[in-house]
């Protein structure tokens, strides 16, 4: 596991805050890189990055299960619309950040 493989991953999230797939194939390397690395500060990076994955997911079921259940037309668009760039600003914050500790040197807190 090297720091420029890390990188990768937050460069993914990026992307996948947009493209849903990308942000998939990120964790799923995140989760096979994490078996191999033995730095505690890549580590530390790698299990954010999973997490990042997570929150993002059971924000987006969330967003979900309360736009199906919502039957007039203009309140689920708007409600979508808010999801939608709540899901985009945490994966973009919580990657940048990451990215931004990684690139000093240091772990996750």
């Amino acid at each position: 596991m090297s720091l420029e493989q890390t990188r990768l991953i937050y460069i993914l999230y990026f992307i996948g805050a947009f493209i849903w797939p990308v942000l998939l194939a990120g964790v799923i390397l995140a989760y096979v890189e994490k078996e191999k690395a033995v730095d505690l500060i890549l580590q530390s990076h790698l299990k954010k990055q999973i997490k990042i994955f997570w929150i993002h997911l059971l924000i987006a079921i969330g967003g979900a299960i309360v736009m199906i259940s919502l039957l007039p037309i203009v309140v689920t668009l708007i409600l979508s619309s808010f999801y939608c760039l709540v899901l985009v600003a945490y994966v973009w914050i919580a990657s940048f950040k990451g990215l931004s500790r990684l690139d000093a040197g240091a772990p996750i807190d």
